[in-house]
């Protein structure tokens, strides 16, 4: 081997290991600041109803597979049989009697040019693209649950801060009812606070349903059915404004794998042994036959039978000469169908590719919002403590403490929304380029 080709090999190698590799930190984990989560993750097996139907369709897939295999073993069946017998002899009446017989037959396919083969190894994809679909479907509603809870979250806090928004409301609009009688307000500005609470209660009640909603479809996803606690703790509050998040992702180089691409191949492999099927119907097979049976044959004085045991061992040989061309075309439906998957293939790896480069495009600008959000938060706060101070000076009115004061609770949730945002890409992210790792899991 040339030296460029063998350090290009070594290069190729050792990327897509680090590519398959990626491993998130334990703080980027959102089950990490909201111990439930954790917990409702570990039982998503024992929980989640679409992690039970899989799970039973891999039983079902077992059972096919063992069906499969059975086709290329014995067959072994015993057949018992009990006549009462009326014979019509010559010069004699009606002679009744009665007899019993048995036969054993013992049989197995010798030699069917693939085609059992190939249906056993159909039976073996299926089973295997069951695991791993059950692996891959784990994963996925993991992050689904991962994405419903942080969306509660977001909710959430939301919902929180529009609610002391409105208790700012009513406080505003009971210190303006004060300066009108005081000669200091007038009625319209009464009804433009009063048209302001309404809005903030309007928004509060609606919010309030929409965590609802949300909660019902975390449940329905996880199976959880304890009460659920998605408030943002004061250290997860740190952690969106403090730790650094570093777009330090291994760049792709070999091919890419999803459960899309995983589908494909394991459909190319299944047309081509169904090549085999279709090119074995018109050829020669041959099985083992062996058989005991019992008969009666009349004897020379013709009044009377002659039992016998008879022992048959040998090799049945059937060949189908013409099926109306039947295999002919299952045989160009199989190819035909491979080929439509090979392209298939083809696109869903170009597919992919674009998507990981979109999410790694999508991770970088989530980590600048980040960045952003936290400066605005930072500033935001700095001009509601001046406004405090205004305030207690009589040099600015509550109202305009009241907007310093929405203003930053706006910053803090943009924070925690970037922050559960970009969680939830570097969820998805890792998704794709572990798919290997996960489904050898």
């Amino acid at each position: 081997m040339k030296p460029f080709t063998f350090y290009f090999s070594t290069f190729v190698f050792l990327a897509c290991n680090a590519f398959a590799g990626l491993e998130i930190k334990p703080l980027e984990r959102p089950e990490y600041h909201f111990p439930q989560l954790a917990g409702i993750l570990a039982k998503l097996n024992e929980k989640a109803p679409h992690l039970i139907e899989a799970n039973l369709d891999l039983d079902e897939a077992i059972a096919n597979e063992s069906i499969a295999a059975s086709e290329s073993g014995f067959k072994l069946g015993i057949s018992l049989s009990g006549q009462s017998v009326y014979e019509d002899r010559p010069n004699e009446n009606y002679h009744q009697r009665y007899r019993a017989l048995g036969s054993v037959h013992l049989r197995k396919p010798v030699y069917h040019w693939g085609a059992l083969r190939a249906k056993r190894d159909i039976s073996s994809i299926d089973r295997s693209n069951t695991h791993k679909n059950f692996i891959a479907l784990k994963r996925s509603l993991t992050g689904e649950v991962r994405s419903s809870f942080l969306d509660l979250v977001v909710l959430g806090f939301r919902a929180r801060l529009a609610e002391e928004g409105l208790n700012l409301a009513v406080q505003n609009l009971n210190d303006v009812k004060q300066q009108l009688e005081l000669g200091r307000k007038s009625s319209i500005d009464v009804d433009e606070v009063e048209i302001y609470r309404l809005n903030r209660e309007i928004e509060w009640s609606e919010l309030k349903v929409l965590v609802s909603k949300n909660e019902a479809r975390f449940r329905a996803l996880s199976g959880y059915g304890e009460i659920l606690n998605f408030d943002p703790s004061g250290e997860f509050l740190s952690f969106c404004m403090d730790h650094s998040f570093s777009l330090d992702l291994p760049i792709l180089v070999g091919a890419a794998s999803s459960a899309e691409t995983d589908r494909i191949s394991s459909m190319i492999e299944k047309e081509n042994h169904r090549i085999i099927i279709a090119e074995s119907e018109l050829l020669p097979k041959l099985n083992f036959s062996s058989a005991f049976y019992q008969d009666q044959v009349a004897a020379f004085s013709n009044k009377q039978n002659l039992d016998r045991n008879n022992i048959v061992v040998g090799l049945e040989a059937n060949w189908a000469w013409w099926d109306s061309g039947k295999s002919k075309a299952e045989k160009s439906a199989a190819l035909a169908r491979k080929r439509k998957y090979e392209s298939s293939l083809s696109r869903s790896n170009r597919d992919l590719r674009m998507a990981l480069d979109s999410m790694r495009s999508e991770l970088s600008s989530l980590i600048d919002r980040v960045s952003l959000s936290r400066k605005l938060s930072i500033t935001a706060e700095r001009r509601l403590r001046k406004c405090k101070l205004e305030v207690s000076q009589n040099r600015m009115s509550s109202a305009d403490l009241h907007a310093a004061q929405l203003a930053f609770d706006e910053s803090r949730l943009s924070n925690v929304e970037s922050v559960c945002r970009y969680l939830l890409a570097l969820d998805l992210y890792e998704q794709q380029v572990s798919y290997d790792s996960i489904v050898l899991d």
